[in-house]
């Protein structure tokens, strides 16, 4: 009998949605519910996954350890020849590939397939030449001399990275059939790309999932009927297409700027590319970064080399030393990367940088100019700005400081932040557990400060504390919280939103996470941690989104108690932001600028 294993191909940096195999639906990840949905089928010998070799999938390795299923690691990019050895190494005579973002897989499909191929004498059976399914339920079935024919013949980086084109694209170098389903739902979209595909993915494990943990695809079609409008959630997604436009961001972080505006600028990047985009990052290289951070979610950064003889900006701004350099040596070095990189935009988040960086850019590069800023304190010459701090007076915000015709985005609801923190959408107020988050570096100090305060009080709830590995106490923050069982310690995680949707108050500073807990409806005592979170978190208290307790100097142990007891305060400030945060408008933003 030949022996017939499915291939699913799984990596953490995923182009369009960083992680995707590992985010949670109902307790277990996209990857576990995949294999466990392919395990039904009574066709198939095996199941194996094909990882790469790169050390941030470790954790898919990890992952198929704990569900005992045979793993294979190879090339990133030539997804090929990981398929090919992947088969060769596991005496494979015929192959069923299967890519992991199919949470949604009906095991049906497959074993309708294979009893159609075992019959036939094909080379290669698939159910898209003509697509009668819907996507997430694409399935490859071929032989492996058929796998082996395309490992040695193909050429083009296409033909490698995704596996089948030489086969299906020479019909009269194999025997093809496609395979075509009763009724046509091509129309839907049932694959994992976006954060809005995460989203209905999601609600549809909700509905499905307590009832049948192996609902299938005419449950899925069932749900539609009863709630019509649900495919709508992520219906405007289009798959992945050639690159529309390029977009170059210009953004640091290290120990004195934080790490909040490389992270917006992430966030705007991952939904950017979700829309078929390409985007890049300028970093200079300063003490503290999270460079690799931007690297291990998938995009390229041009990296500046520290300015040794020249590190004084002769900009008279107040932030001016945030550069360590001249800002004409540093407009010059972005001219030279957009001489490589001829991007269509440049976003600009930098508080060192104003209209003279920007008009020298402009004056060589063909490129538009997007600045996202939330000081409003020195000219731009922009084609649009954004700034998401923006509560009060947003009619006289940027007055005379921008161009007339330049597009202003001011507000909380154009806030960078994830889709799931819309998705999540609001914290649990009955648990008594507190988020404690200070921003990636907490220059000041603070978790350490406050975890000491919780102690003092005798707080007898749980603790999640988030923090960056740039964190210069980081080594006592994680000591303090291995003495106390209650203290949960989450360093570097991109988890932020379940985290804060399972707590029922934050202690935190008032930075880019600000709106990510507003998001969330959590109510938050604020503590500035630098002079720039004190405007932003005076007006969040005037429109009751927070209580802010001024700078982290002023840190009381008394104003901690009273907040955490005062759970009429609590609700008021989680109602105030369900009526402020009702839902994100960056697809807006988008649309307006033509990416969408």
């Amino acid at each position: 009998m030949p022996k017939k294993i499915v291939i699913i191909q799984a990596r953490m940096r995923s182009t369009r949605l960083y992680g995707k195999v590992m985010k949670k639906v109902c307790n277990k990840t996209i990857l576990e519910h995949d294999i466990l949905r392919i395990s039904k089928s009574k066709t198939i010998d095996e199941i194996v996954i094909a990882t790469t070799d790169h050390p941030v999938d470790d954790i898919i390795v990890e992952q198929a350890n704990k569900l005992q299923v045979k793993f294979f690691r190879g090339s990133e990019h030539n997804v090929l020849s990981r398929y090919y050895f992947a088969a060769l190494d596991n005496n494979a005579d015929i192959i069923v590939r299967i890519t992991s973002d199919c949470p949604l897989y009906d095991w049906q499909v497959l074993d309708n397939m294979m009893g159609y191929f075992e019959t036939h004498d094909f080379d290669y059976l698939c159910n898209f030449l003509e697509r009668t399914y819907p996507r997430g339920l694409e399935t490859e079935i071929f032989t492996f001399n058929s796998l082996e024919k395309a490992y040695f013949a193909a050429k083009t980086d296409s033909e490698k990275e995704h596996v089948t084109p030489y086969i299906w694209q020479n019909p009269d170098l194999f025997k093809l059939q496609n395979w075509q389903a009763k009724i046509n739902n091509s129309h839907h979209r049932w694959t994992l790309d976006t954060e809005e595909d995460f989203l209905l993915i999601n609600t549809i494990y909700k509905h499905l999932y307590p009832k049948n943990n192996y609902f299938t695809t005419d449950d899925i079609l069932g749900l539609f009927e009863a709630i019509p409008n649900l495919f709508q959630i992520n219906s405007h997604i289009e798959q992945k297409k050639t690159l529309d436009m390029k977009v170059l961001f210009r953004t640091d972080s290290s120990k004195q700027i934080g790490t909040g505006h490389v992270i917006r600028c992430l966030n705007l990047a991952q939904k950017l590319r979700s829309y078929g985009h390409e985007a890049k990052f300028v970093c200079r290289d300063l003490e503290s970064n999270i460079i690799n951070s931007i690297i291990n979610h998938g995009f390229k950064v041009f990296l500046l080399k520290k300015d040794k003889l020249n590190r004084e900006n002769n900009n008279e701004l107040f932030h001016n030393s945030w550069l360590e350099t001249s800002w004409e040596n540093d407009a010059q070095e972005t001219i030279n990367v957009l001489d490589e990189y001829q991007a269509d935009w440049v976003v600009v988040d930098h508080y060192a940088l104003d209209y003279k960086w920007e008009n020298m850019v402009r004056g060589t590069a063909n490129a538009k100019i997007f600045v996202i800023d939330d000081l409003a304190d020195r000219r731009h010459n922009c084609e649009a700005i954004l700034d998401q701090n923006v509560l009060l007076a947003q009619d006289i915000q940027y007055k005379d400081l921008i161009p007339k015709n330049c597009k202003k985005f001011l507000g909380p609801e154009y806030a960078l932040i994830k889709e799931d923190f819309w998705v999540e959408r609001k914290a649990n107020l009955l648990n008594n557990t507190a988020f404690i988050f200070f921003g990636g570096i907490d220059l000041p100090g603070a978790t350490l400060k406050v975890l000491q305060v919780l102690i003092n009080i005798n707080f007898t709830g749980k603790v999640n504390v988030v923090c960056g590995s740039p964190n210069p106490k980081i080594k006592d923050i994680q000591e303090v919280c291995r003495n106390n069982k209650n203290f949960k310690l989450f360093i570097n995680t991109n988890n932020v939103a379940n985290i804060i949707s399972n707590c029922s108050f934050g202690i935190a500073a008032g930075g880019v996470n600000t709106w990510e807990r507003c998001a969330l409806a959590l109510p938050t005592l604020v503590f500035s941690i630098a002079p720039n979170q004190e405007k932003i978190s005076q007006d969040c208290e005037k429109a009751n989104l927070c209580s802010y307790a001024g700078p982290i100097e002023k840190l009381s142990q008394d104003r901690i108690k009273d907040f955490i007891e005062n759970k009429s305060q609590h609700l008021s400030i989680a109602a105030s932001c369900l009526m402020k945060f009702k839902n994100s408008t960056i697809n807006y933003l988008l649309t307006e600028l033509n990416f969408i």
